[in-house]
């Protein structure tokens, strides 16, 4: 008996606990002094491209009394706004009864899909998400992005000559190719979005003539961030990149911005006897294979930066290649990466002689203690030919071996130096992901360069005048 009773009275008191602990999870508050708490007063999405869903930004809704909260949750637009929320994994524009238990939280997730607004400059669109709490009283967060105004190819194919005006942006789903026998023009100031894995394939001629103050820009899709100090801009393997076949010569690339690729620019195997590519003044960084990679063509870059590139940033294999003026510098954050330079007449399984790759004035450095490296054979297919000539003259250079007769009135730059690597450089990645590669006061590549060489550059790659009297810098950029 005396354990029956015992029995009862533990049941009754367990019973009572359970019901006395859950009472407060669910008792709620009309009180208009509880109000919810937002992670973001305003969730902003930059560029949007119109008629193209934005990635989800997060909204996290706290409760953080001891009471429950009971809430309507709509868009001020309603059915017509371009946003769309999704609350405690319910989509749609508005919510009726939602509910966060006391010390709570819940999720709500934000995209927007613009229609055309028929401007070419971007433009704001705003609307709010209104809360209404069962006190009557109301809360809202703003949402705000800029709409931009975008021509999109799917599959793009240019069969004939056309001209590309920087009036809207183009976005580029899968490929943009140009066949043989037709030239892509492009003005001053177009910009190209890429989405993921989306390429540009030149068969036939791309002519791209931006200005310094009207660069032309070819980089991925995403506007956003992967993180509040990290847009996807900055990180690389957002597109593949420009793919410039065998059967194409004359392209030109001038004031032009190519980044954040898998690769920047691959050109094939052609007549070396052709100019295949030119590069001037422009910037082809950030990619996770070679940024420039050259096959057994003839090329000539000039007043140009290649940098981090998680390969090379140029990887030649046989050709002609002439580099004059050029900041060719690999500090890559993104994983595991190649030298600055690396040169082959025997790569990809096919030997192809290297008639001559010169780099004049240039600076080849970065984080390794060799940024220039080769792999060459004296003879091909058993006949020893002239098939390794390359010099560097008048340039800073990252390297072990310094005793190459290759190197011609260089300076060589020293890891153990107390200007080396990242300090020849205004600011590479101290703490955040920016690069600015203009030259430290300080820096080992100023006034080293073949001033024989400025007529033909009279200005660096920021229109600075190089002087004509005493010996320039090193590299694309001049001191200031």
């Amino acid at each position: 008996m005396k354990h029956l009773r015992f029995f009862l009275i533990t049941l009754i008191t367990t019973v009572i606990l359970i019901f006395t602990g859950c009472t407060d999870d669910y008792r709620t508050t009309t009180s208009p002094h509880y109000r919810l708490n937002f992670s973001e007063d305003t969730i902003s999405f930059d560029t949007v491209f119109t008629s193209i869903a934005t990635p989800t930004s997060q909204l996290k809704l706290y409760n953080r009394h001891k009471f429950g909260l009971r809430f309507d949750a709509y868009l001020a637009g309603g059915d017509k706004s371009p946003f769309k929320i999704n609350i405690d994994g319910n989509s749609g524009h508005s919510f009726h009864d939602m509910e966060i238990r006391n010390n709570d939280s819940l999720y709500c997730f934000v995209s927007a899909n613009l229609n055309k607004l028929n401007h070419a400059s971007p433009q704001p669109v705003c609307d709010s998400i209104i809360f209404m709490l069962e006190s009557g009283t109301q809360q809202q967060v703003i949402l705000m992005a800029y709409g931009q105004d975008v021509i999109i190819y799917k599959g793009k194919t240019i069969i004939s000559d056309t001209i590309l005006s920087a009036e809207y942006p183009y976005y580029v789903y899968d490929s943009l190719v140009v066949t043989e026998n037709a030239e892509l023009t492009l003005q001053p100031g177009v910009q190209l979005y890429f989405h993921n894995n989306a390429k540009l394939v030149i068969d036939g001629k791309i002519t791209a003539a931006g200005t310094v103050d009207s660069l032309i820009h070819f980089r991925g899709g995403r506007t956003d961030k992967l993180f509040d100090d990290l847009p996807y801009d900055l990180l690389s393997d957002q597109w593949q990149g420009i793919h410039i076949t065998s059967s194409s010569y004359g392209n030109s690339f001038e004031y032009c911005d190519i980044r954040n690729g898998n690769f920047g620019i691959k050109a094939d195997s052609s007549d070396t006897e052709l100019l295949k590519l030119s590069i001037l003044s422009s910037k082809i960084h950030n990619t996770t294979g070679n940024a420039l990679q050259l096959t057994n063509c003839y090329t000539e870059t000039a007043n140009s930066l290649i940098a981090n590139a998680g390969g090379n940033c140029i990887n030649i294999n046989g050709g002609i290649h002439r580099f004059t003026f050029c900041t060719i510098a690999n500090f890559y954050l993104w994983g595991m990466r190649s030298e600055s330079v690396f040169i082959t007449n025997k790569g990809n399984e096919i030997p192809y002689p290297l008639q001559n790759a010169e780099f004049t004035n240039c600076i080849i450095t970065g984080t390794s203690s060799n940024e220039f490296a080769t792999s060459l054979s004296d003879s091909i297919n058993g006949d020893t030919i002239a098939v390794s000539q390359y010099k560097i003259s008048h340039s800073l250079v990252l390297t072990s071996d310094t005793t190459n007769n290759a190197f011609e009135k260089c300076v060589f730059d020293n890891p153990d130096a107390s200007i080396s690597g990242i300090k020849q450089f205004k600011h590479i990645a101290d703490g955040d992901y920016c690069f600015d590669f203009r030259l430290d006061s300080l820096s080992s590549a100023r006034n080293i360069a073949d001033k024989a060489q400025v007529v033909y550059y009279l200005k660096d790659i920021d229109d600075i005048a190089r002087p004509t009297d005493t010996s320039p810098d090193a590299g694309c950029y001049q001191y200031r």
